[in-house]
C-alpha cells in the first residue's frame, strides 16, 4: 500500500525505483527479445527441416508408384497370350489373363484395354471404398474412345512400337482424377493394342500424407489446385492459385536442384507452411506436389518459451523493485522533511524556511533552498513594482492599446481604447441607430491582420488606424499580440476635404489653361506671319520665350491633369476605353520618341521587341501615357549607362521590362513608391528633376484596370527594373480592325 502511495504522488523515492524498474525492464525485455529470437528460430529451423523431409520422403513415394505402374504395364504388355489375343481381337482373352494381373497388384486401381482405334475394350477396376482389396470389376466393350488423349496418341502413332507415355485424367466412371502409364501392346512388331495401368490421385495423395506425415497438395501446371489430402474449398482454391503464380512456378524449377521454397498459406482457420516438389513421371513434369504443414507446431514451442520467459522477467523485477524501495527510504528520509516548506513556498508564502536539516548533502541542499526563497522574494518584490509602473504607462497613454493572446482573447487593455470605442458606439448609436457592440465589432476586424501594416477600420461613423505587432519572446515563442488604436476620423475627413479641394482646383485650372494653350497657338502664328517684318535677333527671342512658355504651360496641363486623375482613382470615377490594339506598334512608336533624346544624354538605348505582333484589349492612350511615364523616369534619373525595353511573351501574357542602370530607390522608400505624391530623390544630381510623385500611382491605377500587375525591383546606385504583366488576346480578324 505505501508503494502504491509513492508511486501515485510521486515523491523522491518514486524517482529513486524507477531508475531501477526501467534499467530492470530494459535489460529484461532485451533478454526476453534475444531468448525468444533464439528459441523462434531454433523452433523455425527445426520446422523447415521437418518439412523438407517430408517433401524428400513424397518425392520418393511418388517415384516408387511411377515405377510400380511401369512394372505392371510391362507385365500386361509381355504376358505371352495378351498380345495375341490383342491381334485377333479376342477381348474375352485379353481379359482373363489380364485379371490375374489385377488381382495380385492391389495396389493397381485401374487397368484399361484399348484396341488400335483407341477405343476402350475392357476395364478392370477396384471400387473407390475399397482401393486395396482384391475384389475389383470390370466393364467389358464400354467403347469408350480415347484416342484424343495425346498419351494415347502417341503410343499409336509411334509404329516402332518404343513409347510409353503417362495421362493425368479424370475417370469417366467414378470421375476420380486419375494418373496412367500408357504402353503398347505389341504383335509381330506392329501395335495391336494398348494398356492403360492407373491410380487414382486422391488415394495417391492419402499415401503420400501417411509415409511423409504431412498433407499433400497437387497443383496442374497452370498453378491451380487438382487435388488435396485435406479439406479445400474454393477460396482456399483462389488463395493457393494466387500464391503459385507463373513465375514463382518458374521459380521453383529453377531452383529445385539448390533448394526447397516455402510459402505461407492460409487453409480455412489454420496458418500452413507449404514447400513445392515437382510432380515428374517418367522424366517429364506433369504439374507440382505442395507439401503442407502446420504452423502450431511453431505456435505452441513460442508460446511456452515466451510464457516462461514472461514469469521469469516478473519475478526478478518484483525483486528489484522491493531492493529499490528499500534503498529509496534509505535515501529519501531526511528529503521529505522539504516538502512541508517548499509546499508552503509554492502556494505564495515566501517567508517560510527550512530550518536545520541533518545529512551534509541535504543540509547544504536546505541552506541554499533558503537562499534561493529569500532571492526570489527579492525579485517578485521587484517584479511587483515593475508591473505597476506598465500599469500605469499603459493606462496613461492616448492611444488605445489592446493585448491578445494567440486565440485572440483579450489579456489586457488601458483606458484610453475603452473611452474610443465608448464615443464610438455612443455616436453609432445616435448617427444609425446601430446597436453592435463596438469591441466585438473591433475584434472580428482584427483576425487575420498582417503584422506591422496599418488598417484603417471603418466603425460606425468613425475611422480608426490599427496596427498589431506580434509578442514573441527570446526564442522566438509566439504569446500572441499588441494592437495600438487610434481614431483618425478627423484626419480622414482632412484628407477628403484635400481630395475634393485638389479635384475641385484642377478644374478650375484646365479652363484657363486651355484658352492660354489656345493663345499661344494664335501667338505663334502670329509670330510666323510677322518673322519677315522682325530683325532676325528678335524674332529667334520671341520664338524661344514663347516655346518655353509652352513647356511650362504644357507641363502644367498635365500636373492638373494628373490631378484629375488622382481624384478620379480616389473616388472610384476612374476608367479606360477599351479596345482591340497593336501593343508592338504602340511600343514601337512611344519608344521611336525616345532614341534621340537618350543619345543626347549620352545613354544607351535599346527596346527588344517580338517576332510576332502582340495584341491585347485596352485604351491606346491610357498605356502610352504608362510607357512614356516609366521611360521617362529612367531617363531622368539615369545619368550613365542604358535604358533597355524588353518585351517576351509568355504563353497568355505579355511582360514588359524597362531597365536602367540608374541612381535606384533606397530600400526603405520602395514600399511608398505606388503611393500618391511620394518622390524617392535621393541623388544629389537629380534634385532638378520635377515631378509631383503621381505618375507610378496612375500607372498603377492604369494597369490594373488592364487586369495586369505592375512591379518595380531596384538597387540603390545600381538602377531600377519596372516590370509591367498584361493579358493578351488572339490576332482579330482583318474585318476587326480595318
Amino acid at each position: 500500500m505505501n508503494l502504491l502511495k509513492i508511486i501515485s504522488a510521486r515523491s523522491i523515492r518514486f524517482f529513486i525505483i524507477v531508475p531501477y524498474v526501467i534499467v530492470t525492464f530494459v535489460l529484461g525485455m532485451i533478454v526476453l527479445y534475444i531468448t525468444t529470437q533464439l528459441m523462434a528460430t531454433t523452433s523455425e529451423g527445426r520446422f523447415q527441416n521437418q518439412l523438407k523431409d517430408a517433401t524428400t520422403i513424397i518425392t520418393k513415394q511418388a517415384y516408387n508408384q511411377e515405377q510400380l505402374r511401369l512394372d505392371v504395364a510391362r507385365y500386361v504388355a509381355n504376358t505371352i497370350g495378351i498380345p495375341e489375343a490383342a491381334a485377333n481381337e479376342d477381348w474375352q482373352k485379353v481379359f482373363d489373363l489380364v485379371s490375374p494381373i489385377m488381382s495380385t497388384n492391389t495396389q493397381i486401381d485401374h487397368i484399361l484395354i484399348l484396341d488400335t482405334y483407341g477405343q476402350e475394350v475392357r476395364r478392370l477396376f477396384r471400387e473407390v471404398n475399397n482401393p486395396n482389396g482384391a475384389k475389383f470389376q470390370s466393364v467389358i466393350d464400354s467403347r469408350v474412345n480415347l484416342a484424343n488423349w495425346l498419351s494415347v496418341a502417341k503410343v499409336l502413332g509411334d509404329t516402332s512400337g518404343q513409347s510409353k507415355s503417362v495421362e493425368i485424367a479424370t475417370d469417366e466412371y467414378s470421375h476420380q482424377v486419375m494418373v496412367y502409364t500408357v504402353v503398347p501392346l505389341l504383335f509381330e512388331q506392329r501395335v495391336v493394342g494398348v494398356a492403360l495401368i492407373g491410380n487414382a490421385m486422391q488415394k495417391q495423395l492419402s499415401l503420400f500424407k501417411a509415409v511423409g506425415a504431412a498433407d499433400v497438395i497437387l497443383f496442374n501446371r497452370l498453378g491451380g489446385v487438382m487435388l488435396a489430402s485435406l479439406p479445400v474449398n474454393d477460396e482456399d482454391n483462389a488463395n493457393l492459385s494466387r500464391i503459385l503464380t507463373r513465375a514463382r512456378y518458374q521459380e521453383i524449377l529453377a531452383k529445385r536442384e539448390t533448394e526447397t521454397l516455402l510459402d505461407s498459406v492460409k487453409i480455412g482457420q489454420q496458418s500452413y507452411r507449404l514447400a513445392y516438389t515437382p510432380f515428374i513421371l517418367q522424366g517429364q513434369i506433369y504439374g507440382m506436389l505442395g507439401v503442407v504443414l502446420s504452423d502450431n507446431f511453431i505456435i505452441s514451442n513460442d508460446v511456452y518459451n515466451r510464457n516462461f520467459l514472461v514469469l521469469a522477467f516478473t519475478l526478478v523485477a518484483l525483486t528489484i523493485l522491493a531492493l529499490g524501495y528499500g534503498i529509496a527510504r534509505f535515501i529519501s528520509g531526511p528529503i521529505l522533511s522539504l516538502v512541508d516548506v517548499t509546499r508552503a513556498i509554492a502556494q505564495g508564502d515566501l517567508n517560510q524556511r527550512t530550518g536545520e536539516v541533518h545529512g551534509y548533502e541535504v543540509g547544504k541542499l536546505a541552506t541554499n533552498f533558503d537562499t534561493m526563497t529569500i532571492e526570489l522574494k527579492r525579485k517578485n518584490e521587484e517584479l511587483e513594482q515593475q508591473a505597476g509602473q506598465l500599469r500605469a504607462i499603459l493606462s496613461s497613454m492616448a492611444d488605445g492599446v489592446l493585448v491578445q493572446d494567440t486565440n485572440g482573447n483579450i489579456l489586457t487593455k488601458n483606458r484610453a481604447i475603452d473611452k474610443i470605442l465608448d464615443k464610438v458606439q455612443k455616436e453609432d448609436a445616435l448617427e444609425y441607430g446601430s446597436n453592435k457592440d463596438a469591441l466585438t465589432t473591433l475584434l472580428d476586424s482584427l483576425e487575420n491582420f498582417d503584422y506591422h501594416d496599418r488598417h484603417n477600420l471603418e466603425i460606425g461613423p468613425h475611422t480608426l488606424n490599427a496596427v498589431a505587432t506580434p509578442v514573441t519572446t527570446s526564442d522566438k515563442a509566439h504569446l500572441g499580440s499588441v494592437v495600438v488604436l487610434r481614431d483618425i476620423t478627423r484626419e480622414v475627413e482632412s484628407e477628403k476635404l484635400k481630395d475634393k479641394f485638389i479635384s475641385g482646383t484642377s478644374h478650375e485650372l484646365k479652363t484657363p489653361l486651355t484658352a492660354m494653350k489656345g493663345y499661344q497657338a494664335i501667338l505663334r502664328i502670329l509670330l510666323n506671319q510677322s518673322a519677315k517684318f522682325l530683325a532676325s535677333d528678335i524674332n529667334d527671342r520671341l520664338v524661344d520665350t514663347l516655346s518655353k512658355s509652352e513647356k511650362q504651360i504644357d507641363y502644367l496641363d498635365n500636373m492638373v491633369q494628373s490631378m484629375l486623375d488622382v481624384s478620379q482613382i480616389e473616388g472610384h470615377e476612374f476608367n479606360i476605353n477599351s479596345e482591340s490594339l497593336n501593343l508592338s506598334e504602340l511600343i514601337e512608336i512611344v519608344t521611336t520618341e525616345w532614341y534621340d533624346k537618350m543619345v543626347h544624354k549620352g545613354l544607351v538605348f535599346r527596346v527588344a521587341l517580338p517576332e510576332e505582333v502582340l495584341w491585347l484589349q485596352g485604351d491606346y492612350e491610357r498605356l502610352t501615357q504608362v510607357l512614356q511615364h516609366l521611360i521617362k523616369n529612367s531617363y531622368d534619373y539615369t545619368l550613365v549607362g542604358e535604358v533597355v525595353v524588353t518585351v517576351q511573351r509568355h504563353d497568355q501574357q505579355v511582360v514588359i521590362t524597362i531597365a536602367d542602370t540608374g541612381v535606384g530607390v533606397l530600400e526603405e522608400d520602395q514600399r511608398y513608391l505606388f503611393t500618391r505624391f511620394f518622390r524617392a530623390i535621393h541623388e544629389e544630381s537629380t534634385y532638378s528633376v520635377a515631378g509631383a510623385g503621381l505618375g507610378l500611382y496612375i500607372s498603377k491605377a492604369i494597369i490594373e484596370l488592364h487586369q495586369g500587375e505592375i512591379s518595380m525591383v531596384s538597387q540603390p546606385y545600381q538602377g531600377s527594373t519596372v516590370t509591367l504583366t498584361l493579358p493578351l488576346i488572339p490576332t482579330p480578324d482583318e474585318s476587326d480592325w480595318s
